[in-house]
């Protein structure tokens, strides 16, 4: 998932807000797990420790939202 500044914020606010946010998914770097299309929930991490194999959303220094594992 590819986000410009503007909606970048908007959808961290409303991962903050809610908690969880979906979004579906853009190209094939995580196929076969992820396929084009499918839908991906992430959800706040504050309350929770990352795992090995957990799949994350942040923003990079070029204000792009990323999902990687």
């Amino acid at each position: 998932m590819q986000a410009n500044d503007k909606q970048g914020h908007i959808l961290k606010a409303l991962i903050d807000r809610n908690g969880s946010l979906e979004l579906p998914a853009e190209g094939t770097s995580m196929y076969p797990l992820i396929k084009q299309g499918d839908i991906c929930r992430f959800t706040s991490i504050k309350h929770f420790p990352l795992r090995r194999g957990d799949i994350v959303l942040f923003e990079s220094p070029a204000n792009k939202l990323i999902a990687h594992r």
